[in-house]
């Protein structure tokens, strides 16, 4: 399962969001697990683009592992 489950594969920008800064590797699992804990399209969703956003910030403020 992959965040493609949660969002159009009609816009592949947003998927490619996803998997940016450091939290992007894990994003498909974090999304197969909302999956196995009933979380429903909308609040799973939600829940992706918040982890995508603190990933991004995390890179932003050089916070990622290198």
């Amino acid at each position: 399962m992959t965040v493609i489950a949660f969002f159009s594969p009609a816009r592949p920008s947003v998927v490619r969001r996803l998997h940016d800064g450091p939290l992007g590797l894990f994003i498909d699992d974090y999304a197969e697990r909302l999956v196995e804990q009933g979380f429903s399209r909308d609040s799973a969703s939600r829940t992706l683009r918040l982890v995508a956003d603190l990933s991004r910030w995390l890179e932003r403020r050089h916070c990622a592992n290198h």
